[in-house]
């Protein structure tokens, strides 16, 4: 299965992409919680309702050590950890949390390994992920073309 993509023209202004196409990635869908517990029960011996519990207090629980400052690391899986999006100032002193903190993200970066040289040679959930062109989509027909 591959992940598809698709042209649109950059919006960004004043960036070196104006006026150029960027490639953009199509969501294909979206799998919840209860769809991941689904195919997992069909893989282990756990039942769905089990894995929807510790689903949903690993999402609770990395909540809260995440809102404590602490960066959340799923071992095989990535690392989490909260930011935030500020205004630059002249000088410390000029800082407001309340004026210049436009919004706190989250950020995820998958767990990879290192190879000889300490270069990173993979990365979870990106090994043997493969790129393909979105089929056009005539939304006047309803049909892939």
């Amino acid at each position: 299965m591959a992940i598809f993509i698709k042209l649109t023209p950059s919006t960004f202004r004043g960036s070196t992409t104006e006026g150029r196409w960027i490639a953009r990635t199509v969501s294909q869908g979206e799998v919840h919680t209860n769809d991941i517990a689904e195919i997992i029960q069909e893989n282990t011996s756990f039942k769905k309702a089990d894995v929807v519990g510790v689903l949903t207090e690993l999402v609770e629980t990395m909540t809260r050590e995440l809102q404590n400052g602490n960066t959340v690391v799923l071992d095989g899986f990535g690392r989490f950890h909260l930011s935030v999006q500020a205004k630059s100032v002249a000088s410390p002193k000029e800082f407001s949390i309340s004026e210049h903190v436009r919004k706190v993200k989250c950020n995820f970066v998958p767990a990879g390994r290192r190879g000889v040289n300490n270069e990173i040679t993979s990365k979870a959930l990106l090994d043997g992920v493969e790129v393909d062109m979105q089929p056009y989509y005539n939304v006047k027909k309803g049909k892939k073309k």
